[in-house]
């Protein structure tokens, strides 16, 4: 280590928030602004195990408390009123936290507690048709219509290979020799689309390497069949893709449906003879998995992206170690797969149980090109927040059988066994996990920062204008922590729904709670660029419909009865037209947008 100077450095070695060592403390802030600063990888990792530490120890220390025969005694819940309370007349009563303790979980980044997300039942508390699964429902779905968008992609007819080829190539000739008969103009307008609208928000590629190595090498060989030519060619459907929602008059005449398919089919007869368990593979292995994304094709997606974590955890139980693209490619890999599995029943790779294994990305440094730099903060920035929200379903919606069977829940009826979790939510914990949420906010660095959760934000529904990269990776991470918030505060909404159900009132933080809840729900939907973009050209499509979706149903909740209406956002009568938009432009080609209409017209 250095010499010491010999003056006071208290202020570089403590957090200027808890004023503990700066390796001991647990802040989001300090953790993201010190990754900024080079801060290597492993102290950074060391960090956020201190941040699961300290919520392990809050869980114990509340089952601690629950075990003893005073709490016990104090905590049993008497009969349900028979009279429903009104909000002008509540008193003041905390949540009370789950009455088992939740194991310890493991400490190292990203661990099994993603396998519970991704794999049991307590994710569905939260998916957006399980909503329709609570008491104040009046549309009743079994368990099994219950799974309908699962159901619905499975099912779906597949894509035809007989396609017609774009009307501007002007030509005829199908197959290996198609692509080098697209004007270069085009091929570089397509590229070009590609990088500057779907690379900055999944770094799949090194724009550098892609431009001075793989399309001279496809170029050189005529586009041959090649693992380069396939690259070049999903990077062309990608392109065209963005092209046709931006305008561009060359691929103005295709339809929406077949944009993009002629180079995509190519590229997927190419990829079946070249596919191996390599990094090459999985490069497009996971571009084909983002084309179907944008095609609002899941179940398709799926199909690559799970290929492509198979590969993973093949490649990395072989190598001893990986270089820096490698590792981005395993993150985006995982994070990808997380994405699918948080929406649908689809079988998990198990690249969750290695990932928490390996480091994050690499921080970029101060010679880094500022683009690049903030590309690989955002990346970073969303690994993150998605540990958060991997945090609260653990620690809030986590079920165990003695839950379910426990005398002292307050609304002791198989009716209310799935959603008595939202009664049982700690307070204590929603303000911790509510915090290192802020804290992260808080962390993000100048070119991604946006200002805390307000009641008072306005929002605007303009025409549509392609944002700038910057703008869309911001929106999207401000899209991520207002649906973290929305989920967070959601047992106040369930609270404030079924109050007259149960023997206790509503405090006015209970109230705040439920607004902040269906306000961040509609703040979620706002800031994925639902209003101003076209659906495929949305970061996350699919997630960010199901986010409407569920705000849909929680205002018609809502609105139903008078008491409720408090928790209405004052912009919630723009939501139908926003639906009812794009159910027009994606109901005939997403089965899972038209049934999730066809359910909102029932609510």
């Amino acid at each position: 280590s250095p010499p010491s100077s010999g003056r006071d450095d208290a202020s570089e070695t403590n957090c200027s928030r808890c004023a503990q060592p700066i390796f001991e403390c647990t802040c989001f802030e300090t953790i993201l602004s010190l990754s900024g600063e080079n801060l290597p990888v492993s102290e950074l990792n060391d960090m956020l195990k201190r941040m699961d530490m300290k919520l392990d120890s809050l869980v114990q220390t509340q089952g601690q408390l629950q075990s003893s025969p005073t709490y016990q005694r104090s905590h049993l819940s008497p009969p349900p009123s028979s009279k429903p309370q009104t909000p002008a007349t509540v008193s003041s009563v905390s949540l009370e936290p789950p009455p088992t303790p939740l194991p310890a979980s493991p400490l190292f980044f990203d661990t099994g507690r993603i396998r519970e997300e991704i794999a049991s039942a307590q994710k569905h508390a939260i998916d957006p048709q399980h909503l329709l699964a609570w008491p104040c429902s009046t549309l009743k779905l079994s368990k099994r219509e219950l799974r309908y968008p699962t159901e619905l992609e499975i099912n779906r007819p597949k894509i035809s290979k007989q396609l017609p080829q774009p009307v501007n190539t002007g030509q005829s000739a199908m197959g290996e020799s198609f692509l080098s008969q697209v004007p270069m103009s085009q091929l570089h307008r397509l590229t070009q689309l590609y990088f500057s609208h779907f690379h900055p928000s999944c770094l799949i590629l090194d724009e550098n390497h892609f431009y001075s190595s793989v399309l001279n090498q496809a170029i050189n060989i005529n586009f041959a069949e090649s693992m380069d030519t396939c690259v070049v060619l999903l990077v062309c459907a990608l392109g065209a893709v963005a092209a046709r929602f931006l305008g561009f008059d060359e691929w103005g005449t295709e339809s929406k449906e077949n944009t993009g398919f002629t180079f995509f089919s190519l590229a997927q007869d190419m990829l079946r003879d070249l596919e191996t368990a390599d990094w090459a593979s999985v490069q497009c292995l996971v571009l084909s998995g983002l084309f179907y994304t944008s095609k609002l094709r899941p179940y398709d997606a799926w199909r690559c992206i799970h290929r492509a974590c198979c590969s993973v955890l093949i490649l990395v139980r072989l190598q001893d170690r990986l270089d820096a693209h490698e590792v981005q490619l395993l993150w985006i890999t995982y994070l990808q797969e997380s994405q699918l599995l948080a929406e649908y029943d689809f079988p998990s790779s198990g690249l969750g149980k290695v990932a928490g294994s390996f480091l994050l990305p690499i921080s970029p440094d101060t010679a880094t090109d500022p683009r690049l730099a903030q590309y690989q903060f955002y990346f970073l920035s969303l690994i993150t927040v998605r540990k958060i929200g991997n945090r609260i379903l653990y620690y809030m919606y986590r079920r165990d059988k003695q839950q379910n069977n426990d005398f002292r829940s307050p609304l002791n009826s198989p009716a209310f066994d799935r959603p008595s979790m939202f009664l049982s939510a700690s307070r204590s914990r929603i303000e911790e996990l509510n915090r290192q949420l802020e804290e992260w906010r808080e962390g993000l660095p100048d070119c991604l920062e946006f200002p805390a959760y307000s009641s008072s934000q306005d929002v605007s529904t303009g025409p549509f204008e392609p944002r700038p990269a910057e703008e869309r990776l911001r929106g999207h991470l401000m899209a991520c922590y207002y649906h973290i918030k929305s989920i967070l505060y959601r047992p106040f909404i369930y609270r404030a729904l079924h109050y007259d159900y149960t023997s206790t009132m509503l405090s006015e933080d209970d109230l705040e709670g439920a607004r902040i809840a269906v306000r961040s729900s509609f703040l979620s939907t706002y800031h994925s660029g639902l209003f101003h973009e076209p659906l495929p050209l949305v970061l996350n499509p699919l997630s960010s419909w199901r986010s409407l979706f569920e705000l849909e149903v929680q205002i018609a909740f809502c609105k139903k009865h008078d008491r409720t209406n408090f928790a209405l956002p004052r912009e919630w009568r723009m939501t139908r037209r926003l639906r009812q938009r794009v159910a027009a432009d994606a109901s005939h080609s997403c089965p899972t947008v038209w049934r999730d209409s066809e359910v909102l017209s029932r609510v």
